[in-house]
């Protein structure tokens, strides 16, 4: 397999992703929703739909750890990034919020960008292992201050994928791990602080927590099928041709102001 074929994989699953969390979404909360999407029960087109775009993240957080390698510019690179986050947050918030401004989340350009930047300060602090950890204190609280897609999450997956990149199995089982075990912690803490006051006790607690880690491993634990083909891309050490860096960097934002207006025209904000 090659690089091209890797990539177009994370632009498709996202687009279908993204068609399901916005467009499905505005339809299954609509007057005209029945149960059912194109004859099949909607929960289950929804859900199945969403398990696939849980495939995208993870190829494109691989992407940047295999970037921050090859580029011949890590600065350049990281300029790209910031400029991509600040460029797609307005369509963001366009395609999957219904608004022209949300501040509540912010687009994974950033999440790419933190990534992206914690290897480049890690590199640059090799030796001196107090920063190193400082700097990964540092990425985790801005992306969850900042609200990043996958939060902290997300940016440890793809800094722990440049670390263990030499290893396929260690980088594929132990980013996954910490990957789940972040977005379950970070979720159940989000939540306890918005109904703390129907806690009352610590077996509340304990089941919110479960419900939190079944609810996310049903989900987002579909996301190691990416490594099928990232394994697969690793095997065959194909780059083949890439999509244009115009493509790349505008097919995000570009998509998501698309799907945004569907979404307009059908059934409002």
């Amino acid at each position: 397999m090659t690089y091209f074929v890797l990539e177009i994989i994370a632009y498709l699953t996202m687009l279908i992703d993204h068609i399901a969390a916005g467009i499905l979404v505005s339809y299954m909360n609509s007057t005209s929703y029945n149960g059912l999407i194109l004859g099949c029960d909607g929960e289950t087109v929804y859900s199945t739909l969403r398990i696939i775009g849980r495939i995208a993240f993870i190829i494109f957080g691989y992407n940047i750890a295999v970037g921050m390698v090859n580029t011949s510019d890590r600065r350049k690179y990281l300029f790209r990034l910031f400029c991509f986050a600040i460029i797609s947050e307005v369509p963001f918030d366009i395609g999957l919020n219904n608004a022209f401004f949300a501040f509540d989340s912010q687009n994974v350009g950033f999440t790419l960008f933190i990534g992206a930047s914690l290897i480049y300060v890690y590199d640059c602090l090799k030796g001196k292992i107090f920063l190193q950890i400082a700097a990964i204190v540092i990425a985790i609280v801005l992306a969850v201050m900042l609200k990043v897609d996958y939060s902290c999450a997300g940016v440890i997956m793809i800094f722990l994928m440049y670390i263990l990149r030499d290893s396929f199995v260690k980088m594929a089982i132990i980013s996954m791990a910490v990957f789940l075990a972040l977005i379950i912690l970070d979720n159940t803490f989000d939540l306890v602080l918005k109904f703390s006051h129907y806690l009352d006790s610590f077996s509340d607690f304990v089941g919110l927590l479960k419900d939190i880690a079944a609810w996310y491993m049903n989900s987002e634990l579909y996301g190691v099928i990416a490594f099928i083909p990232i394994y697969a891309q690793k095997q065959a050490q194909k780059e083949g041709r890439h999509i244009p860096r115009m493509v790349k960097y505008s097919f995000y934002p570009v998509h998501l102001i698309v799907l945004g207006i569907i979404n307009y025209c059908i059934f409002g904000w």
